[in-house]
């Protein structure tokens, strides 16, 4: 029997366990005194059989001879029952290892489960703060076409304006070109007019050239009559001298 639990030690226990209320268990039992759960349970299966043998003894008593064959008897029954415990505990044993290795594996697969969860959380976060950015550049690009859609408003605006006082100026223009079409046919008549005028003057002229050149050959021809009459005159006085 292992130093410290022994009967005594195990009554006191279930006593303090039933006045606690809480259930008289091996396990219980074992928590308050300690040592392997095989002694545990022999010592607590000898109580077990005392307290029945108590309740079944006659109020005179029974002789020491008969508690002594009834002892040995219930550490017979004890004895198979311990083993029988402890193949139970064994089974128990390889059941609470295969749990607890099952329990490791679970514990694990969370472990990994709570890395992945987190790998999870840190990409998700670094797809919230990528979307903030690309929100706020689609919201300063949405910006920038509202502002250039405004100011394309704005220019076709000054466009149209424009056009208006293009349409304006083509209209005077127009009615400056039909005025100039009529000067213009004016002039056409005032230059066909002095087309004759001058051929007219050509003409005169070209007569006139004619009356000239015939002047300045009637001329020449007086001019050389003259020179001859002189010459005459002056061989007539030189002729009458002499005499």
């Amino acid at each position: 029997m292992e130093q410290g639990v022994n009967r005594e030690s195990v009554q006191k226990a279930i006593e303090l366990l039933r006045d606690h209320g809480e259930r008289v268990s091996r396990r219980n039992v074992r928590r308050l005194t300690g040592g392997g759960m095989s002694t545990v349970h022999k010592l607590m299966s000898e109580l077990e059989a005392l307290d029945s043998l108590r309740e079944l003894a006659p109020k005179d008593g029974i002789s020491d001879a008969l508690q002594k064959m009834i002892l040995q008897e219930i550490g017979e029954q004890v004895k198979h029952a311990t083993k029988k415990y402890q193949e139970q505990m064994g089974e128990g044993e390889v059941r609470e290892r295969e749990l607890l290795e099952a329990l490791s594996d679970t514990e694990s697969v969370i472990q990994n489960q709570a890395t992945e969860l987190e790998a999870v959380k840190a990409q998700a976060e670094e797809f919230k703060k990528e979307a903030a950015t690309a929100q706020a550049v689609s919201e300063e690009t949405i910006y920038r076409f509202e502002k250039t859609v405004i100011e394309l408003h704005e220019e076709r605006k000054q466009q149209n304006e424009l056009i208006e006082k293009l349409k304006v100026d083509l209209a005077k223009a127009e009615q400056r070109a039909e005025r100039s079409e009529e000067s213009a046919s004016n002039a056409e008549s005032t230059i066909a007019r002095l087309h004759d005028d001058v051929q007219k003057l050509q003409k005169t002229n070209l007569e006139i050239e004619k009356r000239a050149a015939a002047s300045a050959q009637k001329s020449s021809d007086l001019r050389e009559a003259l020179g001859k009459a002189e010459k005459r005159i002056k061989f007539l006085e030189i002729a009458s001298s002499g005499k």
